[in-house]
């Protein structure tokens, strides 16, 4: 318990959340399972420590900004169900068309759905190289935003030997099955002429003016359709 004459409790709790404290527990951890770590190693650990009536401001600010943080939440989950309600009630309506992803590749609307299902010519960590050609994976995937930067990439050699049946292009509706299953984004401009996708994500390529790719990602992020890939990915 902190002394609260020095230290305040409050601002302790935030203290054990930086990276800094996160990463000195780590290097102090023993242990290859299950690593920890134990108060002898923790006690030595170096912090700031400000007057009170400093603390004070900084506990006050930092609850403004996870109060903040809290709400932020809040507002983007009602948003996403208000989103889900009305795309639900327009995927419903009396009179709309009804069609499946095989009607769409059928008619010409859609390309056959690909994945990066490489096989045994699959890259390995040894080949990923600092800049490159994206190597999307569902981690990289999240909240309908396509990770371009924070990707792992392979060379335009490697990509190039890989099947062009698995080159996701910008436009692209990527949608993951594998690992996280219903995440969905449009890939945006990128450096590289495509991206190449891991077995976990599947792009959809529109090749009609008869559908819009971003009411695509609409639909594919409907909570019907999440529902369906939740069942499939068991």
């Amino acid at each position: 318990t902190a002394d609260q004459t020095q230290l305040l409790k409050e601002l302790l709790a935030y203290i054990c959340q930086t990276d800094s404290f996160f990463e000195y527990a780590i290097g102090t951890s023993a242990g290859s399972l299950s690593p920890r770590t134990n108060w002898t190693s923790l006690a030595k650990y170096e912090f700031a420590l400000p007057p009170l009536e400093e603390q004070r401001r900084m506990v006050a600010c930092l609850n403004a900004i996870t109060s903040l943080q809290e709400k932020a939440s809040d507002l983007d989950l009602k948003t996403d169900l208000v989103i889900n309600s009305v795309v639900d009630s327009h995927i419903s309506k009396a009179g709309s068309r009804l069609a499946t992803v095989s009607d769409l590749v059928r008619d010409c609307v859609l390309l056959p759905p690909q994945d990066g299902n490489h096989g045994g010519r699959h890259p390995k960590a040894s080949d990923y190289v600092a800049l490159g050609v994206p190597f999307l994976m569902a981690s990289d995937i999240r909240d309908g935003m396509v990770d371009v930067d924070g990707c792992k990439f392979i060379s335009q050699a490697v990509a190039d030997s890989l099947r062009p049946a698995f080159r996701a292009l910008p436009g692209d509706i990527l949608l993951t099955h594998k690992g996280t299953v219903g995440q969905v984004a449009q890939l945006p401009s990128i450096a590289a002429t495509y991206a190449m996708l891991t077995p976990q994500v599947t792009y959809y390529r529109i090749r009609s003016t008869t559908l819009l790719p971003e009411y695509l990602a609409l639909i594919l992020r409907a909570s019907s359709v999440q529902q369906q890939l939740a069942v499939l990915g068991r």
